[in-house]
């Protein structure tokens, strides 16, 4: 059974958990790409289209809850609002 996918996207502000993700998930071969955002309205700047126009999807999104310009509760609220072409996973990480 294949387990990767093809890409997750990080939303988060601390390069500390970024890495250490990044680099865990490549040692399990969790993804082939990454794509990562420092905070929440660069997220929704760079997400908001590529949903509209149903391409280059992530399938999972790592979504941190306390980051600056826009949280991970104010970044959820928007993306579930979204049409999407297919379901993404979205999991919450936060050291709240």
């Amino acid at each position: 059974m294949n387990t990767t996918v093809n890409t997750t996207c990080i939303i988060d502000d601390d390069p500390i958990y970024i890495f250490g993700t990044k680099k865990i998930m490549e040692g399990l071969n969790f993804s082939k790409e990454f794509v990562v955002y420092k905070n929440g309205q660069e997220a929704l700047d760079n997400l908001i289209p590529k949903i509209n126009s149903g391409k280059d999807l992530p399938d999972v999104i790592l979504l941190d809850l306390n980051m600056p310009i826009l949280d991970g509760w104010q970044v959820l609220d928007q993306l579930i609002e979204l049409p999407m072409s297919y379901p993404i996973k979205i999991f919450i990480v936060s050291s709240s």
